[in-house]
């Protein structure tokens, strides 16, 4: 359990997420997507602010939650 105003964790230099495991499983996918957007932003030094992370995390999320043949699609 990571402390009580921490969700999730990134360290893009070695590669790994670290979730919060008393989350819900929707809440640790949510909180994975957000980690992996913060991730990116380091790497391609976009410099989105948590405000934005947050917002596209959620968006983002929702359109993989509500869209699995999508997912498939891209994936296969």
């Amino acid at each position: 359990m990571l402390n009580r105003d921490t969700m999730g964790l990134h360290s893009p230099w070695n590669g790994t997420i670290t979730l919060d495991s008393a989350l819900a499983p929707d809440q640790q996918k949510a909180t994975a997507v957000h980690e992996i957007l913060h991730d990116l932003d380091t790497l391609v030094g976009t410099g989105l602010s948590e405000k934005d992370v947050t917002a596209l995390a959620s968006v983002l999320f929702a359109a993989i939650r509500d869209n699995p043949a999508l997912m498939k699609w891209l994936m296969g």
